[in-house]
């Protein structure tokens, strides 16, 4: 088994290694695909399972929260320091996600030495608005 350091910093080069051993099976179900990544920064798609639609064709928001911690942890793991996970988000949905394909930025706006945050948004694939916004807080490995 990995250690969290053997896959610390995460890179457009490591990112699929990282992704298959840090996340729960249920997490790598969703069909993530990281397009850019940068020190505190990763621009992903996020393309919708039939299974995570409401009946009216809108993706669950359960969902959205979960794509959106998950890409915001990769953005947090592009430096070498370990952290220890989520402490909070706060999500707001602005409108519903209705579409196949999503693009997903997270930003760490300041990495802490014992507490790193930072913002990621959730943007409809044809017209770029924003579906939903969360803040998220991060305790690090000090």
């Amino acid at each position: 088994m990995l250690s969290i350091t053997e896959l610390l910093p995460i890179t457009m080069q490591n990112v699929d290694k990282a992704h298959n051993a840090m996340f729960a099976k249920w997490v790598k179900q969703l069909k993530i695909n990281y397009k850019k990544i940068d020190v505190g920064s990763v621009i992903a798609e996020y393309t919708v399972s039939d299974n995570e639609k409401f009946i009216l064709g809108g993706v669950c928001g359960q969902v959205l929260m979960s794509v959106m911690d998950t890409v915001f942890t990769v953005a947090v793991c592009t430096t070498p320091t370990p952290n220890n996970g989520t402490i909070s988000q706060n999500t707001s949905f602005l409108r519903p996600a209705i579409g196949e394909k999503f693009i997903i930025k997270a930003k760490v706006k300041k990495f802490g030495k014992s507490i790193t945050v930072g913002e990621t948004e959730i943007l409809a694939m044809d017209n770029q608005k924003i579906i939903c916004h969360s803040v998220s807080t991060f305790s690090m490995q000090c």
